[in-house]
């Protein structure tokens, strides 16, 4: 009786301490999950945008190169639209929400609306390595940690401010 106690005991003791080890190391910000899941790594940009991988489901991308969208080129061509297909899930990255901007601070000039045909509206980030960030959804306004979205791309497939201007041209 008192081996079993014992045993209950430590391990009693093992649980506590790995709870209390799993809840520091959550505490450091920012963390980026940087080994996405099977599902994750194969989930494309607009399979998260429009809940399919359907570019029909896009209305259209407005590229914003300042932080006005008034005015700003549409692309409405769906081939145009392919490289959402192109990009899938990286990673996220989360940190305090007075520290956003510092988070995007490699954002190029230029960054996306997104409105689907239900209307919905999504703004993408396009980042100085072709990778492209989107903020995740939050309910809550007072959070105090905001999450980005990361999304890549091969290197042949990945946006660059050539073939945004190139993308502009065609839309013309």
């Amino acid at each position: 009786m008192k081996k079993l106690t014992k045993i209950f005991t430590v391990l009693f003791l093992i649980i506590i301490i790995f709870t209390f080890c799993s809840c520091k190391s959550s505490d450091k910000t920012p963390t980026t999950s940087s080994t996405p899941t099977t599902a994750e790594s194969k989930r494309t940009l607009l399979l998260a945008i429009t809940a399919s991988d359907d570019l029909n489901n896009i209305g259209g991308i407005k590229i914003v190169s300042s932080s006005c969208t008034v005015g700003s080129p549409i692309i409405s061509n769906t081939s145009d639209m392919a490289f959402l297909q192109n990009y899938t899930y990286s990673h996220s990255n989360t940190t305090k929400k007075a520290l956003e901007q510092q988070l995007l601070k490699d954002k190029t000039n230029y960054s996306f609306e997104v409105v689907t045909q239900s209307g919905s509206k999504y703004f993408l980030y396009l980042m100085n390595d072709g990778s492209i960030a989107t903020k995740q959804m939050c309910g809550d306004s007072q959070v105090s940690d905001v999450s980005y979205d990361f999304y890549t791309a091969d290197k042949n497939d990945t946006l660059s401010k050539e073939k945004i201007e190139l993308l502009l041209n065609t839309e013309q």
